[in-house]
């Protein structure tokens, strides 16, 4: 999987002059990050306010293409009498108002939710808002969503060689189906897939059956082989590592996590688990016994003080799905949770763990039931007592 932030946006540095990319520049943009990790034909994922990029690439760099997805785009974005799902004028300039300039007292609501399902989630509704700050500077959002209110790629649409997927969430308030509707009929060949949910942020609400679909499409059915297996799985984060980024500054922040990196390894590596995936400062690995995981969790805490750094840690035992290198299933889903429940510098665990470390002087203290995002049913956490 590759992905980057456009020129301008997020960690991708500014232009130096006004107004957002032109599409030959976004286009040379894509180009020199497959070069430059040998990518010589891609599968393109268009998300959301994405799709018209990945359009344009797949027109004018068909050799570069191998497979076109399309998830909640559309071809223009304002209403026309052959275009009836589009916004009006009058929305398009409050939504743009709202968004650059925020104010909590303004009576003229946003036109629109982008996330419905995560509206009563406060957590979200934090990420959501750092993350928007961190998108793009106000200027810079700005110029984008006026740009977007500009683009009409309907006439590209026949142009499109590659086999394409497009997928629609049916009841977004702010996506009509009709726009899903209308990149399948003018696309030649594409696939329309619409599910159900009313959130136009792909990832909010249940998106496995997004994944699902895409998976399916670009193996052309062929799902890969999983077999199942009993093992512990941990997960180890870093406390506020946003904030200490912040403090210490991008080059600093980056050699100091290169160090808790060789810590975390060696750790997992002499406690004899396998190390499965790195998401920034987080950390996956899984172990034969869960004794083993739990004691790896104390050790890596222990080691990481001495660089002024705290970890939580969540293990649970369970059933995992094996794919190739990786692993996947609910087993995994609900270790993630009891990590993302855990007190800073704590490490908990499940009901499951604890009853099979029974004898083996790892000691838990019982921290209530707890809801599980993503996980049926109420959950018994456990915090380890620190000897």
């Amino acid at each position: 999987m590759i992905s980057f932030n456009p020129r301008g946006l997020g960690l991708s540095d500014p232009l130096g002059r006004p107004g957002p990319p032109t599409f030959d520049e976004r286009l040379d943009d894509a180009v020199a990050v497959l070069d430059a990790l040998g990518s010589d034909k891609a599968a393109l994922l268009g998300f959301s306010f994405m799709a018209h990029v990945a359009i344009d690439f797949a027109v004018r760099r068909p050799e570069r293409t191998r497979a076109l997805v399309l998830c909640n785009g559309r071809a223009r974005w304002i209403w026309a009498e052959d275009y009836p799902f589009g916004w009006t004028p009058d929305t398009v300039t409050t939504a743009t108002r709202r968004v650059v300039e925020p104010n909590p007292a303004d009576d003229d609501p946003l036109p629109f939710d982008p996330a419905p399902s995560a509206a009563a989630d406060p957590a979200y509704l934090r990420w959501w808002e750092r993350a928007g700050h961190r998108r793009a500077s106000p200027a810079m959002a700005a110029a984008v969503l006026t740009e977007r209110t500009e683009l009409d790629m309907r006439t590209l649409l026949p142009s499109v060689k590659a086999p394409t997927l497009v997928i629609q969430r049916t009841d977004v308030e702010m996506l009509p189906v009709g726009h899903g509707r209308y990149l399948a009929d003018h696309i030649p060949g594409a696939k329309l897939v619409e599910l159900p949910g009313p959130d136009i942020v792909w990832f909010v609400g249940d998106f496995h059956p997004i994944a699902d679909e895409i998976e399916l499409f670009l193996t052309e059915g062929r799902r890969r082989s999983a077999r199942r297996a009993l093992a512990t799985v941990l997960f180890i984060d870093v406390v506020e590592s946003t904030q200490r980024a912040v403090g210490m500054g991008d080059k600093r922040w980056t050699e100091l996590l290169e160090t808790y990196n060789e810590v975390i390894l060696r750790e997992i590596d002499r406690q004899g688990g396998r190390r499965i995936s790195t998401a920034g400062d987080g950390f996956l690995a899984t172990f034969e016994m869960p004794t083993d995981a739990v004691e790896c969790a104390v050790a890596i805490g222990r080691a990481v003080r001495g660089l002024d750094i705290d970890v939580r840690a969540g293990v649970h035992t369970g059933e995992i799905e094996i794919v190739g290198e990786d692993v996947a299933g609910i087993g995994v889903h609900i270790a993630a949770r009891v990590q993302s429940a855990a007190a800073p510098g704590e490490v908990w665990a499940s009901r499951t763990v604890v009853d099979l470390v029974t004898g083996s002087g790892l000691e838990f203290e019982d921290r209530g039931e707890h809801e599980l995002k993503g996980v049926p049913g109420r959950w018994a956490l456990y915090a380890l007592k620190s000897g």
